[in-house]
């Protein structure tokens, strides 16, 4: 399943959380906005960070490294998020990560967001995220 069908099956089941919870326990539960603000300036930094900010980035291309250099494989981001003609994120990308040293990291469905995807935040402030 790649990940936006993941996510939407996580709105969806969210959705009837909320839609089928006692509303006695919905007005019951007293959400503390502050609470919830502060624990989303935790989230921040971490969000920011380079190893996210490196695929959550703007633009046609990955980038790489603390310093957020361009993908030096000349990936670029395509239409779905997962490279583009023969140079797919999962030529050098597993499903899993590779054993050795200097191999690319892996993961299932490796790849970008796509350009239509809001996961792309570089460039958007804390309260756009």
């Amino acid at each position: 399943m790649n990940s936006f069908g993941q996510s939407t099956l996580l709105v969806l089941a969210f959705a009837s959380i909320l839609l089928f919870m006692p509303r006695a326990h919905v007005q019951a539960k007293n959400h503390d906005d502050a609470a919830a603000a502060a624990a989303f300036e935790q989230l921040v930094p971490v969000l920011r960070n380079p190893r996210c900010m490196n695929c959550h980035s703007s633009g046609d291309y990955p980038k790489q490294g603390d310093d957020m250099h361009r993908h030096i494989m000349d990936v670029r981001r395509g239409p779905d998020g997962h490279g583009l003609n023969a140079v797919k994120c999962s030529t050098c990308h597993q499903d899993h990560n590779l054993t050795g040293i200097h191999t690319p990291p892996g993961a299932p469905d490796w790849g970008l967001p796509s350009p239509s995807m809001p996961m792309i935040w570089e460039g958007l402030s804390d309260r756009q995220l």
